[in-house]
């Protein structure tokens, strides 16, 4: 029997998609002494806090469109969105600190 794929279904799976390939380039970041991001590999640039954000979201939307509560993925989900979370507030609080000081919030 040939599982139907609607529009909702496609879009589903390349959030999900999108979701992953975001947490593959989150890992690529180390943590450098002073407690904020650097880059490694992978994208151009530094991400910036909305960012993060919209990714969070954009996780938590799919864990909840799971029904299971112990799906493995909805917990998978939930983790990775509370990890961008704390990408946002590691770059939120370095910027308020460099305001502070009058420094360049980029490091």
């Amino acid at each position: 029997m040939q599982q139907k794929s609607g529009p909702q279904e496609r879009l589903k799976d390349s959030e999900t998609q999108a979701c992953a390939f975001d947490a593959a380039i989150t890992r690529r970041f180390d943590r450098s002494p002073s407690g904020t991001n650097r880059h490694v590999k992978g994208r151009a640039g530094m991400e910036t806090a909305t960012y993060f954000l919209e990714k969070a979201a954009q996780c938590r939307r799919l864990a909840d469109a799971i029904n299971r509560w112990d799906d493995p993925t909805k917990v998978a989900l939930s983790a990775l969105a509370d990890e961008f979370e704390a990408n946002a507030k590691a770059i939120q609080a370095r910027e308020v600190a460099a305001r502070q000081i009058g420094g360049d919030p980029t490091g």
